[in-house]
């Protein structure tokens, strides 16, 4: 997707990050509504190909509910391992081989509330409360 569009996401996921009560956590279909609400909100000002706009609902549905970037890798079928060693340093395993992935976080803050969010799942199946703030020590 093209810096622009990269940019687009990073804007509307920081206004419905704002508009986003946590009192309640929003089911998928809301969530997926808000996120098309925005969309549509950002065409009326600017027209949008069909193309980027799918990809940006997607994408900015896995930021929120799956594994943001992420994501496309897990669903995958040949993809055997995915290594994260930083924002910019993804590497996948396929067949055997292992290769750097194209594909980079936006930043080391979107790296760190992916692993917030993954840690939060794993601690709620266990029934581990999760401390509202992350500290990571070293780099990342």
């Amino acid at each position: 997707m093209g810096e622009l569009i990269q940019d687009l996401k990073r804007e509307l996921r920081e206004e419905i990050l704002r508009g986003m009560s946590y009192e309640r956590q929003m089911t998928d279909e809301e969530l997926a509504q808000v996120i098309d609400g925005k969309i549509l909100e950002q065409m009326e000002r600017e027209p949008m190909a069909l193309r980027d706009r799918l990809r940006l609902q997607k994408e900015l549905f896995d930021s929120f509910r799956r594994l943001d970037i992420l994501q496309e890798l897990v669903d995958d079928p040949g993809i055997t391992e995915i290594m994260v060693n930083g924002p910019e340093e993804v590497f996948v395993e396929t067949e055997g081989r292992i290769r750097r992935w194209e594909k980079s976080f936006e930043s080391r803050e979107q790296l760190l509330e992916l692993i917030r969010q993954i840690q939060e799942e794993v601690f709620e199946k266990k029934g581990i409360r999760l401390e509202p703030e992350i500290r990571v020590t070293g780099e990342v």
